[in-house]
């Protein structure tokens, strides 16, 4: 009899033992899989969306190049860029794949970038006993681009709020380029000083510029995450590699040699600043609303 019920005791004790971890095991599952599927959305990821921004321009100067070539009767000064003055805008699309803490980011976009330089030209008699006229040119560039940036981004995950630092390498088409020139100045030859009627010009300075480019860019910035999207801020430096003017067709434009100055050679470089939105692609449901 004692047999008996120490067998089924060891019976029930085993069947208790059972139950218990099969049931440990199912709320284990159930518990952990919401988790294991959040790291899955965390560690992997592909998001897409929209950037907007402006920017500022500045020139690296290589070789410097004039329609003017100082003489005794006459004074040509060089030009004088405005760094980092003129803003610019830019728009385009975002598209990232984000593994644990690194992502590739392609940003394909439409870019407009502006960019001032200023000289100054004087002419005398070989005397210098009837006077001066001085002139002052202000020249703007404005290039329309599309640009083609490939970047790898290293990512620190820190709650909803994650800066990172990255650099990669881009290719740009430049599809037009306008050219905008004002011209002021003082005429002395009369006898007494007398400014100049200011003139302002339009042209299209296109072919001034070579229409492929390729160039690095490196920046830093932040995703803050919210529900089931990120807010980007980005702040970039961007330079081509070599220069962006036309060696083929700098004197070539008549309109641009009889108003004003042509192209020097110089590589093109900006500073940008943008804000964008992205929205995931996987697990993109209300459930994983409130993962990050």
């Amino acid at each position: 009899m004692n047999s008996i019920l120490l067998r089924c005791f060891l019976f029930a004790l085993l069947l208790g033992i059972a139950s218990s971890y099969s049931f440990g095991q199912s709320f284990d599952r159930k518990k952990r899989k919401p988790k294991s599927r959040a790291n899955e959305f965390l560690n992997t990821q592909w998001w897409i969306g929209i950037y907007g921004g402006a920017n500022v321009s500045d020139a690296d100067l290589i070789l410097s190049h004039s329609l003017f070539t100082p003489m005794q009767s006459g004074l040509h000064r060089e030009k004088e860029y405005q760094s980092f003055a003129d803003i610019g805008s830019e728009v385009g699309i975002d598209i990232a794949y984000y593994y644990s803490f690194l992502s590739i980011n392609f940003r394909p976009g439409f870019h407009r970038n502006r960019l001032s330089f200023t000289n100054e030209s004087s002419y005398s008699d070989l005397a210098g006993d009837a006077g001066s006229i001085e002139m002052n040119f202000l020249q703007t560039y404005t290039f329309e681009r599309i640009h083609l940036p490939l970047s790898l981004r290293l990512e620190r995950q820190t709650s909803e709020f994650r800066p990172y630092i990255g650099g990669g390498i881009f290719f740009d088409y430049f599809t037009n380029t306008n050219m905008d020139v004002v011209v002021s100045g003082t005429d002395g030859l009369s006898g007494a000083d007398r400014e100049l009627e200011t003139q302002r010009l339009n042209m299209n300075a296109t072919n001034q510029f070579r229409r492929w480019h390729f160039g690095w860019t490196g920046s830093i910035g932040a995703n803050y995450h919210i529900n089931n999207f990120r807010l980007n801020f980005d702040i970039s430096y961007r330079s081509t590699f070599g220069d962006v003017s036309s060696t083929k067709y700098r004197y070539d434009t008549q309109l641009i040699s009889g108003s004003a100055d042509v192209a020097d050679e110089f590589r093109l470089q900006n500073i940008a600043i943008q804000m964008g939105i992205q929205l995931p692609l996987k697990f993109l449901d209300r459930s994983y609303q409130t993962i990050n």
